[in-house]
């Protein structure tokens, strides 16, 4: 987010593609905070709010909390974006961004290695290397298809 002298903030591009994505239902969507917005307005009680949008009081309490302007009045669209710069960003799969480690995998997984076994080796042919370490169920989940969809 960009802040201009004269107090005005604009959204970065990155942020803007997160407002646009389908949030996950545990997420606040825009709809859900316009709703706050007008039951505050209304003069509801957190829990009457918390109990219409079917959400937890402490949710609603923090959403209020952490979006209020000085003046104390609560901005939905403002609080959107917010949410969304907030929001965590997915890490790079070491599969992907390391290519020696992709190399020893994919070469483990011709020889129709198992993810157990290419763990093993890993720690022993590169015992001080953390950077030569992936969980077993990391590759079981990416290795083949990662490994296979980069080679087309």
């Amino acid at each position: 987010m960009t802040t201009f002298l004269d107090g005005t903030e604009t959204i970065s591009p990155a942020a803007i593609f997160q407002l646009e994505r389908k949030l996950d239902p545990r997420f606040l969507s825009l709809e859900e905070r316009e709703q706050i917005r007008d039951l505050l307005r209304d003069g509801l009680s957190l829990r009457s709010i918390a109990a219409q949008l079917r959400r937890s009081p402490s949710t609603i309490s923090r959403e209020i909390s952490r979006n209020r302007s000085s003046t104390g009045i609560y901005h939905p669209f403002a609080a959107h974006r917010y949410s969304a710069k907030r929001r965590p960003r997915p890490k790079p799969r070491r599969l992907v961004t390391e290519l020696r480690l992709r190399a020893f995998v994919e070469s483990k997984l011709a020889l129709r290695w198992s993810p157990e076994q290419i763990t093993r080796a890993l720690i022993r042919q590169f015992p001080d290397d953390v950077g030569m370490r992936v969980a077993t169920e990391t590759k079981f989940a990416s290795g083949r298809h990662e490994c296979q969809r980069s080679r087309s």
